[in-house]
Order: C-alpha cells, then structure tokens, then sequence
C-alpha cells in the first residue's frame, strides 16, 4: 500500500482526529462527561486536540443509544460534528465517521485520556508524511497519552475484511496483526517521556481520582496540561503513582 496526498495549503500535512465516545463504560460509567476542573473529560480531549498543528478536523464516533445524547449535546457546545453508530462495532463506527472527514489520514482517540499529548499527533503525522506507512503508533510513552495514526484506505481494508470480535470492537488489531498487508511502524518518545508504567488513562475511579489530582495541580484556563509537567509531579510525588498503580489494564489484540 502507499501513502496518498493530504496537506495544507501551509504544507503541513493535515489529518482527521475520531474520538471514540460513550457513556456505557462498564468500569466506571459516564467516565466521558466526568468533571476535571469544572469541564468533561470529553471537553478537555477537543481541547487537548485543537493544540495539534497537523489536526484539521475533530469528529465524535459515539453509538445510538438514548444513553449517548448526552454526549452529543456536549459536542453541540463544543462545535464538535457527531457521527453515531455501533456500540459494539467499533471499527464500524470508524469506517463511517471517517466518511464524513476530508482527510485521508485518521487519528484515533479514545475519550478516557484526557491527558493525551498533541505533539505525538504532529511527530506522528511528520514521520507519516515521509515515510508512506499506513500505520504508525507512539511507543514507551505513559498510557493515556498516546495515539494511533493510520491511513483512510487501511481502515477501509480493515472494516471489510476483519472478522474476529475484538478485532471490530478495538479498531486498529487486524491492521496491526497484518505487517504483510500494511506497512506498520512506531515511534519511540524521547528519553525523557518513556514511562510507560504511569498510567494516566481513566478506567476505575481511582484512575479517576489521579487524573482530578493532576487537574487540580496543573491545569490553568486558557492553556492545557504540558506532559513533562505531569511526568515530574508524578516523580516528586510518587503517592500519585500508587493512586492506580494496581489497576489492571484491559488487552487489546
């Protein structure tokens, strides 16, 4: 497969980012319009989002159900467009919300990771550029923070030909699992962001609680949380890092 054309007239390559969204989260419901300093976690996301050069359109995969209007009036406020699918049928959901966006690179987010870091989504989206990868993800960074990016036509070929449940229900497995169909790469961050043992996604209430601690400490209106900031906090106070050091992370074929 090959890369295909997607840049800006400022020429940098620009991309879709498809926040994976509902309430129905069976660990810790509703965790998407959870507050972190008086905002949902889904508002800090679009937020967070809006900060990567290379992000030019943000689109909203939330599911059907009554339960998940919530979400879209969020996005209402937020002038976020929403497309609604599957619940079950992630990657479903995906290949059609990914109709709706001009560009042919897609950036996959989920809306548990309120810390996720835009510069991975601009180091991504310029190695992508060169490269002709149709996949390429960050690697050794804290959980949480991370993203996926990949090609419009690998999502298509993986919306028709995956088959298995947890390939559908988590998106970007069959793309991963298959390096003789898709050209698959990685980068490692910085020396400096590889901790891949904090965890700072939202899971568990004690996720939760962690992610409320680090809001409080760190945020300020008008910006948004700076990684490093995180990461040295954490290292100063390691009783942070034992708030959910004992939750156990869902696998992901």
């Amino acid at each position: 497969m090959h890369a295909v054309e997607g840049h800006g007239r400022d020429g940098i390559m620009k991309v879709a980012a498809i926040i994976q969204a509902r309430m129905g989260s069976e660990r810790l419901p509703g965790k998407v319009m959870r507050k972190l300093k008086g905002q949902s976690i889904l508002w800090h996301i679009v937020k967070r989002l809006r900060h990567a050069l290379s992000v030019s359109e943000i689109v909203v995969a939330t599911t059907d159900n009554d339960s998940d209007n919530m979400i879209v009036n969020q996005c209402k406020l937020m002038d976020v467009p929403v497309f609604r699918g599957s619940e079950e049928d992630v990657l479903n959901r995906y290949y059609f919300a990914s109709k709706v966006v001009k560009s042919d690179y897609i950036c996959r987010i989920t809306s548990d990771n309120p810390l996720v870091e835009p510069g991975f989504i601009d180091m991504a989206t310029a190695r992508i550029t060169f490269s002709g990868e149709d996949y390429i993800a960050i690697d050794g960074c804290p959980l949480g923070t991370g993203i996926e990016l990949f090609t419009k036509e690998a999502l298509n070929i993986a919306a028709e030909k995956a088959r298995k449940p947890s390939d559908r229900e988590h998106v970007t497995p069959y793309i991963r699992n298959h390096p003789d169909t898709f050209r698959i790469g990685y980068i490692e961050v910085p020396l400096s962001l590889m901790y891949p043992d904090l965890r700072l996604t939202v899971d568990t209430k004690d996720d939760y609680a962690l992610l409320q601690m680090i809001y409080n400490r760190l945020y300020r209106e008008g910006s948004i949380i700076c990684i490093h900031d995180v990461i040295k906090l954490m290292l100063n106070e390691p009783e942070l890092i034992h708030m959910n050091a004992h939750v156990q992370q869902k696998l992901v074929g």
